[in-house]
């Protein structure tokens, strides 16, 4: 990005040196006021290209929603739950009526 900077920074012509505060009209020290727009440009259309590809292109799994989409699919109807029944995960809770795989049934 620096070389690009150095190519596209370019002098700043008279009318502008007559305008800019940075160093004294009549300074020709190593520090010289340019005209950085052309680089700005760039950078800006570099990042846009790169973002408007990312939206377009960039598909996440999202597993979590994929999960919850999936259970709540496959097994609406299958348990007969009642608004007492809780839920907790194994090792939580030591009396326990029912084991089933990662969740234990516990009904109150």
């Amino acid at each position: 990005m620096m070389q690009v900077e150095n190519s596209l920074g370019w002098p700043l012509s008279a009318e502008e040196m007559l305008v800019q505060t940075c160093v004294d009209p009549h300074d020709m020290g190593h520090q010289q006021p340019k005209n950085y727009r052309p680089y700005l440009t760039f950078v800006t259309v570099y990042m846009s290209v790169f973002i408007v590809l990312f939206l377009i292109f960039f598909k996440t799994e999202m597993k979590r929603t994929l999960a919850d989409t999936t259970m709540a699919t496959e097994g609406a109807g299958q348990l007969n739950e009642t608004p007492s029944t809780v839920k907790v995960l194994i090792g939580e809770d030591e009396d326990t009526s029912k084991v089933s795989g990662e969740i234990i049934t516990k009904s109150s």
